[in-house]
């Protein structure tokens, strides 16, 4: 078994987080880079686990999907061999059940939604998933679905394997007869019956139970015909209102005569209609699993009350990829344009400052036929610089701030070459000059700003705590400024957003202070 701080390649070994009779899943760190990442390590010793294993390896390397993790890298060691994939931090639907009882039948539907899409882009590569139930798929903390656990997916032509969990598999499966498409239909059914709240609806009944057939051939022919039918279900449900209302009719009359005796009703109703759109527009902006929901819903709400808090919010969606790209930000201006003269004028400075810090730190310029991401060189003509200043400009933002932002956006889109090049000496005292700089500073900025510059520098802490130490930045001075940032976050409120990213912000300089006891017992200094 792998201990904690033993080093495999260039991945240091965090923790454990989980293990099963297939492997043991690690939390470790590339040392190179400074990211947290997860590491499946599969026992040589088990022929059918390794088959397994190399089955994950193979089946992740090949495919690419937004609801798929990342294979990072493959390590053999004397006695396994590790699969180095993105680190998916958050609860597995099987958690989150048990810890708040389930799904409303709108979230379900739009988790299977997600689900399915992933299942008819595995199965248009002839990869059949063979173990899907709700441990092996997650809730992300930035409310997205991520299948994992790919250890007995096979390609349709490797058809024999009978190892998926007994009360998610299909009947077939568990006698050892070939389940293929029909098998995941049916896996997927049982997951959607299993994270429903509430009692299903007519429409959702219809649909689970054409899922959980128990011949093959009665199931749903394509996870694409399942997705169509899936998002019919409303309106399954819309004829059954109406039978009902046909029922009620002999008594319309009287219903009638009743409501038009208190008409003011009527007026209150739409009224409460209304709040009740907006509170669900609210609760699919902060809510959704889905970010593309999230980034609608956000949409509409800028258009109907235009503040800071939505616009900074839509910001965050379009960094939760690392990249701001041309149809955002050409999104974003004309947001602005039509808005400007309604916001606040504190507000409009704050969205302004932090459009031009988005532009710094994640703007590429699709400029390549294959519509490839290609970042502009910092050096060359400083577009990302030029774009950034204008929304400083108008968020008056001071010169000597904006070059502070620029040189940490040139070190950030610059350090993983320079590292990979092996030319990142020297560059990691002066990125700490420039934080300690922009940190000395942001005391009378907005909330919102300030809440940025302590996540930059608590996660360049953990991301670059030994480069930072080997060049020369002390422990204690490290330390001391985390502790400053922490005391004014504890003594600071706000509103369920600030809340919720102050509480992240602790958890990470929590981190952070153990990754420097980490780094000053086991990393010489150069200067």
């Amino acid at each position: 078994m792998v201990k904690n701080g033993e080093l495999i390649g260039r991945y240091r070994v965090e923790s454990i987080i989980g293990s099963g009779g297939m492997s043991r899943v690690y939390k470790v760190k590339d040392m190179r880079v400074g990211t947290y990442l997860a590491m499946k390590e599969i026992l040589l010793k088990d022929a059918t686990f390794l088959n397994a294993g190399y089955a994950e390896a193979f089946v992740l390397k090949n495919v690419n999907h937004p609801a798929l993790p990342r294979i990072v890298d493959i390590l053999r060691t004397e006695n396994s061999y590790c699969v180095v994939m993105d680190l998916i931090d958050g609860l597995n639907l099987e958690e989150y059940v048990k810890k708040y009882g389930g799904f409303s039948e709108s979230e379900a539907i739009k988790i299977g939604n997600t689900i399915l899409d992933c299942l008819i882009f595995l199965h248009s590569k002839k990869i059949l998933y063979r173990d899907l139930k709700p441990s092996n798929i997650m809730l992300t903390n930035n409310n997205e679905i991520k299948l994992i656990d790919f250890g007995i997916s096979f390609s349709f032509e490797k058809s024999e394997n009978n190892m998926a969990s007994k009360n998610f598999a299909p009947p077939e499966q568990l006698i050892g007869k070939d389940a293929g498409v029909a098998g995941d239909i049916y896996s997927f059914g049982a997951t959607l019956k299993y994270i429903l709240k509430k009692e299903p609806s007519p429409g959702m009944v219809l649909f689970i139970n054409r899922c959980l057939k128990t011949n093959p051939n009665e199931r749903y022919k394509s996870a694409d015909t399942a997705l169509k039918a899936l998002k019919k279900i409303k309106n399954v449900n819309e004829k059954e209102v109406k039978r009902l209302k046909r029922i009620v009719g002999k008594n319309l009359f009287f219903l009638l005569m009743f409501f038009v005796s208190i008409t003011g009703i009527f007026l209150c109703t739409k009224v409460k209609s209304k709040r009740l759109d907006y509170e669900a527009l609210v609760k699919g902006a902060c809510d959704s699993p889905d970010s593309n929901e999230r980034k609608e819903n956000l949409l509409k709400l800028i258009e109907k009350e235009p503040c800071s808090e939505w616009y900074l919010r839509l910001l965050d969606e379009y960094k939760n990829d690392y990249v701001f790209d041309d149809f955002e930000s050409k999104e974003i201006e004309k947001l602005l344009e039509r808005d400007e003269k309604k916001l606040k004028e504190n507000d409009l400075k704050t969205i302004c400052e932090s459009i031009g810090r988005i532009y710094l730190f994640y703007y590429k310029d699709m400029n390549d036929e294959n519509d490839n991401y290609i970042q502009k060189d910092l050096n060359d003509e400083n577009e990302n610089y030029i774009r950034a200043t204008y929304w400083f400009d108008k968020a008056s933002v001071d010169e000597r701030d904006r070059d502070v932002y620029a040189r940490i956006g040139h070190f950030l889109s610059e350090i993983q070459m320079m590292i990979l090049e092996g030319k990142d000496a020297g560059m990691y005292a002066k990125y700490y000059s420039d934080l300690s700089e922009i940190l000395n500073d942001v005391s009378q900025k907005e909330g919102v700003v300030r809440i940025e510059v302590y996540s930059l520098f608590a996660d360049s802490i953990l991301a670059y705590g030994a480069d930072f130490y080997r060049e020369g930045i002390s422990i204690d001075e490290m330390n001391n400024k985390l502790e400053v940032i922490e005391k004014i976050l504890n003594e600071e409120n706000g509103g369920r957003k600030f809340e919720k990213e102050k509480e992240g912000i602790l958890k990470r300089i929590k981190e952070a202070k153990g990754e420097l006891d980490y780094v000053e017992k086991y990393f010489e200094r150069e200067y």
